[in-house]
């Protein structure tokens, strides 16, 4: 049996995959369904055929995972922010947990490394201290369908902390003008609202869990105590989200923050000026710049966090060339992660060095969604 477009077949779901579909198969066919949970049993309709997969929708679920639990935002399955609310908690991190090995497995197999941990988020709903939303020229104000540009009237986040939820009820009756806006809880508890009606500079990447984020930072306290005493090199710093807290517990370290947003820069200078921070320095440059003009010490620590997309290869070639101690390499997309660590080691070896990951975390930052965090420690091994 072939399945083809506008099929209605019996299908049971094995497993979750990245990017948050479930997957099963038809006679070894494979078939990705959304808002599906490892071991239901449903009815789908084909609505797209390829020569390797299939996409169903589900028409009626024959019989429910043990997994399966009521979401509790009532705009999920509209609102494409979420994808996993409908999926226990426990069973959202094994699935994380898998898809992680397997990419390790897909670009790292024949690397040696301690066994994968995951870290679980302390909060699981309203742990976001930013969202953005978006207002229609009618006065919708939300977020968008997936894979869509309708627009979902809300009138709250279930995964936003609660003060954005009521900046958001403010925002509605507000009557604002249409566009995009930011909203955003600081570390003093207050909410900003940025009407963002331009193409403006975003402000610098930050982490949007803040009891996660405070995880991810000891972590790097943690890891830079075995190479106390080094020059720290963070890459795609931001603001500094993990430059200050090195600074603040290691002010006599040299420390460069490198961030191309300039408003990103402006924001962690004037923290270094009212810490006091003599020797944390920031570099309003794009990474690929800096480094190839960067005479690098060989017992250097780096800080790689780059956007979704990774790092360019021609990063990756140079940090493979400098060959510096350590890298903490911190990712938000686990492929493109795998990815440049396989480039990395592989050109770091033609270049002479020879690098370990020594530790691998997943970190789950974005609870009832299928993105995952990676947090992981190269060493280069003398």
């Amino acid at each position: 049996m072939t399945v083809k477009k506008g099929d209605i077949v019996e299908l049971k779901i094995d497993k979750l995959i990245f990017g948050g579909a479930g997957l099963g198969r038809v006679e070894g066919q494979v078939i990705f369904v959304d808002y599906s949970a490892p071991g239901d049993l449903l009815e789908i309709e084909i609505f797209e055929s390829k020569k390797n997969f299939s996409r169903g929708k589900i028409l009626k679920i024959i019989k429910a995972s043990e997994s399966r639990v009521a979401p509790k935002c009532k705009f999920f399955g509209q609102c494409g922010g979420c994808q996993w609310q409908h999926i226990k908690y426990s069973e959202q991190v094994i699935s994380k947990h898998k898809i992680l090995e397997e990419v390790v497995n897909r670009f790292l197999p024949n690397e040696s490394h301690e066994p994968i941990q995951f870290w679980n988020s302390p909060t699981t709903y309203n742990y976001r201290n930013r969202i953005q939303v978006s207002v229609s020229e009618a006065g919708v104000i939300g977020f968008f369908e997936k894979g869509s540009h309708t627009l979902v009237d809300i009138d709250s986040c279930s995964i936003a902390e609660e003060p954005l939820n009521s900046e958001l009820k403010k925002l509605k009756s507000d009557k604002v003008k249409a566009g995009k806006y930011r909203l955003q809880l600081g570390l003093d508890k207050r909410v900003t609202r940025t009407h963002l009606e331009t193409q403006e500079e975003p402000l610098g990447f930050a982490q949007v869990n803040q009891l996660q984020n405070l995880k991810l930072q000891n972590e790097v306290l943690k890891t830079y105590e075995k190479y106390k005493g080094m020059p720290i090199i963070d890459l795609y710093g931001g603001y500094g989200n993990l430059s200050l807290p090195l600074a603040l517990k290691h002010p006599e370290i040299t420390i460069e923050c490198v961030e191309w947003s300039h408003k990103a820069v402006e924001e962690g200078v004037q923290m270094t000026l009212q810490q006091k921070l003599n020797k944390l320095f920031y570099i309003n440059m794009d990474v690929k710049s800096y480094l190839q003009r960067l005479q690098m010490k060989s017992e250097s620590f780096v800080i790689l966090d780059p956007s979704r997309e990774g790092c360019e290869p021609i990063v990756i070639q140079e940090l493979a060339a400098k060959g510096p101690k350590c890298i903490v390499s911190i990712s938000c997309d686990p492929m493109t992660w795998g990815r440049d660590m396989q480039l990395l080691l592989k050109l770091a070896k033609q270049n002479g060095y020879k690098y370990r990951i020594a530790t691998m975390h997943g970190l789950d930052m974005f609870p009832q969604t299928d993105h995952i965090e990676v947090f992981s420690i190269i060493e280069r091994q003398d």
